[in-house]
């Protein structure tokens, strides 16, 4: 389970609710966005975790915000295609440990 207190201490200008509401929203949105191949847990936090830190490393190298993401349709494929090979990958890679 995600310790929102620990979260909502780093990002001091959102409380806890807030943080809790937006991880839960992300999960559906990236859920949505995958398929059930490779749907997400949200209790079970460390592929989520990871996946979450995929998702918005890969946003800053598009250098897109996730509301203008779907505006663009060439950008937004290629951008889905790498999240859900570094997606499989990792779970790869946890597998084989």
């Amino acid at each position: 389970m995600q310790n929102f207190e620990k979260i909502t201490s780093r990002v001091q200008s959102k409380n806890k609710d807030q943080v809790k509401h937006y991880y839960y929203r992300l999960v559906r949105r990236m859920n949505k966005l995958f398929g059930p191949e490779l749907s997400l847990d949200a209790k079970h936090s460390k592929y989520t975790n990871a996946a979450m830190l995929r998702w918005w490393s890969l946003l800053e190298k598009y250098s897109c915000k996730v509301s203008k993401l779907h505006l663009k349709p060439r950008r937004f494929n290629h951008f889905l295609e790498s999240l859900e090979y570094q997606l499989l990958k990792d779970r790869k890679k946890n597998i084989k440990k």
